[in-house]
């Protein structure tokens, strides 16, 4: 049921992007509207004969159009990786403080460049949490969790709320079976087809975790310690690559390879060597319980279970209402399309 209902979830998100998109302001309706008018006045008076006469193939417009589309998302690729690795440098600097604020200031930051987004506070709101958790904060990850009520957001997100507050009680509490727990439901709560773009990675995220918390468990398989070396190589994500290296060092040093895991623990002290919830032994993590009693709220922090029928029924009407909106305006501008086509193909 999470499937179906996230499907519906990023459908209406793709569609209400879309929407936004052709369904422009009054001041740039009006920019176009002038420069249309503009356009077909010079093109009676023939001022814009230049241009034919210029272009030798009826595909030329097209390619100097698909050309100039593919130079602008080449420039906008390479400014997305550039901002990637100013943020990386950020976050692993910002590790090496002996505090927590540096890297709860770049969380902020984090956020606020997602509060446009669909769900954008749900985002922010992982962000700082696993900020405080890396640093053992229990009672500032319980009210960063506290701040969004996830059982109402689609199974998707709740599969954030649901990895957040794994990560709070195993960092904070040391509670290994509970973290595994929250981290297999929300792995089942954020499945999608292998089709949806980011899929992978998000499947990588969840499987990490759930071999973490096996690990820790002495639950391990082949297939587990597969997941934990790839995260655990990977620069690309610093958290998940740290949460990797701890699970993955923790497996190591149950099977016998005491090198290797020295290894990880040396760069796991190079790269955060302030986060003490880091630097725990197998043997620190307990399986049952909690350590400390739940805080009166603490049921209210993230979502327990999904398959939401009302939440999935509310994105389903969602997005095919905001689908036929968007059909309709496209069909209009393909009619108009159409018009203009018949009206230039006229020769003067």
């Amino acid at each position: 049921m999470s499937k179906r209902e996230n499907h519906w979830y990023l459908i209406n998100n793709v569609v209400r992007a879309l929407g936004r998109g052709a369904n422009p302001g009054g001041v740039t309706v009006g920019v176009w509207l002038f420069l249309v008018v503009v356009f077909v006045a010079a093109y009676k008076v023939g001022a814009l004969d230049w241009l034919q006469q210029n272009v030798n193939s009826p595909l030329a417009v097209i390619g100097a159009g698909v050309g100039l589309s593919i130079l602008l998302v080449a420039v906008g690729l390479v400014m997305a990786r550039v901002r990637q690795n100013g943020f990386r440098g950020s976050y692993r600097k910002a590790l090496a403080s002996p505090t927590p604020e540096p890297l709860l200031r770049l969380a902020e930051q984090a956020a606020a460049t997602m509060k446009a987004m669909p769900d954008g506070d749900a985002l922010g709101a992982h962000e700082r949490v696993l900020a405080c958790a890396l640093y053992g904060d229990d009672h500032g990850a319980s009210t960063a969790l506290a701040s969004i009520d996830w059982k109402s957001r689609a199974p998707l997100i709740q599969a954030i709320g649901s990895s957040s507050e794994a990560l709070r009680v195993l960092l904070c509490r040391r509670d290994a079976r509970r973290f595994l727990e929250l981290t297999r439901l929300a792995r089942a709560q954020a499945s999608v087809s292998a089709m949806v773009p980011g899929a992978a990675q998000t499947e990588r995220y969840f499987n990490t975790c759930v071999a973490m918390g096996e690990a820790l468990l002495d639950l391990g398989s082949p297939k587990n310690l597969k997941w934990l070396e790839e995260s655990a190589a990977d620069a690309r994500f610093p958290a998940l690559q740290l949460l990797a290296s701890l699970g993955l060092a923790v497996a190591l040093e149950r099977s016998g390879d005491t090198a290797r895991a020295s290894q990880l623990r040396d760069f796991l002290r190079q790269a955060a060597p302030h986060c003490a919830p880091l630097h725990l032994k197998a043997e620190d993590f307990i399986e049952g319980a909690t350590q400390s009693a739940p805080s009166a709220d603490e049921g209210r922090t993230a979502p327990l279970a999904s398959g939401n029928t009302d939440t999935g029924n509310v994105q389903e009407r969602a997005a095919k209402q905001r689908l036929f909106k968007l059909l309709g305006i496209w069909g209009l501008l393909l009619v108009l399309y159409a018009a203009f086509y018949v009206f230039f193909s006229v020769s003067k």
